[in-house]
């Protein structure tokens, strides 16, 4: 290798594993003759692979640093590397012909504008993985133009100004890199930072461009093994928050947050901060109607303490409206706010007992992106009853369809009060997305509350609420003392069915700080929730790193119990013994495990007695049709599933009955149930 003295460019390659392929990339790099002086730096991150150590010993500029990532490891090669230019290439890239890196350094001496160069890369079966990069509003991102084309396409063989390259292979000006102070190490993983550095470049006045000429293999992702959902979306979220919601690059729709509150005192400070971030204007119609004014106080506000809270909220950036009045009813309430909606994009309806994730409103913004044309969406939500641990299900989820997010552009107002309608007076039509939810605590109030709700219900002539006028007594105090019996008599709904389930998610950033949420986290005692459900972003299991799992914040650091959800769902019998086998070793002496899986007897019963519907009894037994998984591949019975767990390394295992429909397993690492198993003579 040529120029370790006097080095026009640093070539930096990160490595992490995958001996065999940087082999093929040093192979080639040697192979070719580059065309210009260059010095190699190899950076290795942590590689845990028999042999890797031994072939870099062989390379004189070798940095050695614990796993931190593609990204510091590019900018801890950059603080030692003496080129004029630095060119940052991935482990799995694989060099084609000669005087490569020649031209490359040519970009730069005859266009003094550019500051960052990339190539074409191309895959293995000869078609295009980039040829630049180019921002779509759809996505939300930075896409590779002409992806999956063939390599002789003309479109990919000119060369020309981008707007970003991949960091796959990246050559920058070591004065660009030093203004710019490397990769923003803010991202993680080596997702984003690229592009972000194209667009921070940009603003220094300095350009992108792709070099047509210069053609690699890219074994794209090999090095990396694909990126954590949580990972790619922690640096999206700061992509976008830099880039996309400032309006840099595309317009950002402006959305105005309409309110509706009267005593809405438990959860509106929750419910405001979780959407307070993606808003540009919140409107809250507040007071009494001619249903609820002996709940009032005598100027018609609420008497809970709700005024007080909205007029505390931290609001730094004046977003909040806040418009009191005694009012005829709530349609009224809602066509108040329709008033002030001019000049904005969409309107966000929420209800002051609703609260949002950071993610799931990530979702909704990206919808408004992805399907600009729709006049209105819904959204699927979870229905808490009583506290945090219990959601409803069967006839309760047959009311969604709320249009939550409203696009502007025809006007509003409501007919009624469920029922917006554009200024002209068409029904406005919406698009169901179940697979977004809101979390819905209408429900996890006081005594009181509910029963000053049903009372409203009854006396504003509410179909459905006389059907059981009793329902309060009968229902709601009668559920504290036998949820069985409640549940699968009357069932939980006001109109009659519905039961409760355990919530196995997790809830809203903005309630953590809610009493009902420390209940929560001991009553969960301090689990690690895995699923196969995507609503929850389904974990690797074969890996288990920290990035495969979302634990409790709180508790982190000492967890004891893990809960796996209907993960014979969708996995073979080899799949979960190697997940057993895993768990087991990550536990410590006091460690357990619960798995909830589907009572076929229970759930056939509740079908065959009516208390559940035919949709809930193939959900139920069978999985969610929409599942990306399909239906279920293997259904293990309890005895294999034992037999699985001993074999896994847990010594002592229970069958417990629930009063749902789920049977629950536990299985237990502690030596106090070794002894106890011992003298009881097994399972």
């Amino acid at each position: 290798m040529s120029g370790k003295r006097i080095s026009k460019v640093s070539i930096i390659i990160p490595v992490y594993n995958n001996l065999q392929l940087l082999k093929k990339c040093i192979s080639s790099l040697c192979q070719h003759r580059a065309g210009a002086e260059y010095e190699l730096v190899i950076v290795d991150d942590g590689s845990t692979e028999p042999g890797m150590k031994e072939y870099l010993s062989n390379f004189e500029n070798v940095i050695q640093q614990s796993n931190q990532g593609f990204i510091k490891a590019c900018n801890h090669g950059a603080k030692v590397a003496i080129g004029e230019y630095l060119l940052f290439m991935n482990s799995d890239i694989e060099i084609l012909h000669d005087d490569w890196l020649g031209r490359l350094v040519m970009v730069f001496e005859e266009k003094k504008d550019v500051g960052i160069v990339g190539c074409k890369l191309i895959f293995p079966d000869d078609t295009v993985q980039h040829c630049g990069m180019e921002f779509s509003s759809r996505h939300m991102n930075f896409i590779h133009r002409h992806y999956r084309a063939h390599k002789a396409d003309p479109r990919v063989n000119q060369s020309r100004y981008v707007p970003a390259v991949t960091g796959a292979l990246f050559m920058v000006r070591r004065k660009v890199w030093d203004e710019l102070n490397g990769f923003d190490e803010q991202y993680v993983f080596g997702y984003f930072e690229d592009t972000d550095f194209c667009m921070r470049a940009l603003e220094k006045g300095w350009k992108t461009y792709y070099c047509a000429s210069v053609e690699m293999i890219h074994h794209q992702s090999a090095t990396t093994g694909g990126c954590p959902s949580e990972v790619w979306f922690h640096n999206h979220e700061i992509f976008k928050q830099r880039w996309i919601r400032t309006g840099k690059l595309c317009r950002y729709p402006k959305i105005t947050a309409c309110y509706i509150v009267f005593n809405e005192a438990e959860f509106i400070s929750e419910s405001l901060a979780s959407i307070y971030p993606w808003v540009h204007k919140i409107i809250i119609v507040e007071g009494c109607t001619e249903y609820t004014k002996q709940f009032a106080r005598p100027d018609g506000s609420s008497s809970d303490g709700t005024v007080e809270k909205i007029k505390n909220f931290n609001d730094p950036q004046k977003k909040i409206v806040l418009i009191q009045g005694k009012w005829k009813d709530k349609t009224q309430m809602r066509n108040e706010y329709c008033k002030h909606l001019k000049g904005f994009d969409y309107a966000l309806i929420v209800d002051g007992d609703e609260v949002w994730s950071y993610r799931e409103m990530a979702k909704v913004e990206e919808l408004m992106f992805r399907e600009p044309h729709v006049r209105a969406f819904s959204f699927g939500m979870y229905e808490f009853w009583k506290d945090f641990t219990r959601v409803n299900k069967g006839v309760w989820e047959q009311f969604l369809g709320r249009r939550t997010l409203i696009k502007l552009d025809k006007g509003l107002k409501y007919k009624d009060h469920l029922t917006p309608v554009t200024e002209d007076g068409q029904v406005i039509p919406a698009t169901l997305h179940p697979e977004i939810h809101f979390h819905h605590y209408n429900y996890c109030q006081s005594d009181e509350k509910i029963k000053q709700k049903f009372e409203y219900y009854l006396k504003k002539g509410t179909p459905g609420f006389k059907l059981n006028e009793n329902w309060y007594e009968e229902v709601w105090k009668a559920w504290d003392k036998d949820r069985v019996k409640v549940e699968s008599t009357t069932g939980n709904h006001p109109f009659g069915g519905g039961y409760t389930v355990e919530y196995l998610g997790d809830h809203p950033e903005a309630v953590r700080n809610h009493p009902k949420y420390q209940h929560f986290l001991f009553i969960r005692k301090r689990s690690i929730l895995f699923t196969c459900d995507l609503n929850f972003q389904l974990p690797f299991f074969h890996r288990l790193t920290p990035y495969d799992v979302n634990p409790l914040d709180p508790f982190a650091h000492d967890v004891k119990v893990f809960v796996l959800y209907d993960f014979l769902s969708h996995y073979s019998k080899n799949e979960i013994q190697s997940i057993l086998n895993n768990l087991c070793a990550l536990l410590d002496n006091q460690g357990e495990i619960r798995i909830l899986e589907p009572d076929a007897e229970k759930i056939t019963r509740a079908f065959c007695s009516r208390h559940i519907s035919i949709s809930d009894l193939n959900n139920l037994l069978l999985g969610n049709p929409n599942h990306q998984f399909g239906q279920r591949k293997t259904l293990l019975n309890v005895s294999l599933l034992k037999i699985m767990l001993l074999a896994g390394g847990f010594s002592f295992i229970q069958s417990l009955d629930r009063p749902d429909f789920f049977l629950e397993i536990r299985a237990f690492k502690s030596p106090i149930y070794n002894i106890f198993r011992h003298l009881k003579g097994g399972i």
